[in-house]
């Protein structure tokens, strides 16, 4: 510990300063004080943060099962629309869309949590910003998967 006064090194049990002779009990006081609550408030905001955390990690994860299984009907959809399963001769687009999905759902939440925090945390602190996008994602792929793979089966069927 330093004095303010003086800038001299001072042990923390001294109650004045060695050098100038200021009185030092209020300033260890108050300084001890501040970071004793700046300790608890980091660890009650850290707990606070751990819990939504998991919270919308619970929630991400059943958006992104409803998304899988969406997929697997979209491809079964196109599959069935036609008279011919062997009439397509190209993969559907959706199958890439799963798997780009699987990808992001393994890299999300196969981290440890200390990862994730500090990974969201500018998103966090736009408190749903980053949750929102995990939840509109599936969604989107969705739509753009089912949109893609109908046009690859009409296009298919106008070629033939």
């Amino acid at each position: 510990m330093h004095c303010k006064n003086c800038g001299s090194s001072i042990q923390e049990t001294n109650n004045f300063c060695g050098n100038c002779g200021k009185k030092l009990i209020e300033n260890n006081i108050a300084s001890a004080s501040t970071q004793l609550y700046g300790k608890k408030e980091d660890s009650i905001n850290s707990v606070k943060r751990g819990t939504k955390i998991k919270t919308m990690k619970k929630i991400a994860t059943i958006l992104y099962v409803i998304n899988f299984i969406m997929q697997i009907a979209t491809i079964f959809i196109v599959y069935n629309a036609t008279a011919n399963p062997e009439d397509i001769k190209e993969p559907p687009v959706s199958i890439l869309f799963i798997i780009l999905t699987l990808l992001y759902f393994k890299n999300l939440f196969y981290k440890n949590k200390k990862t994730i925090v500090i990974e969201y945390d500018p998103w966090y602190k736009n408190k749903w910003g980053w949750f929102i996008v995990i939840a509109i994602w599936p969604v989107i792929i969705f739509l753009g998967s089912f949109i893609l793979s109908i046009t690859l089966k009409s296009l298919i069927s106008i070629n033939q």
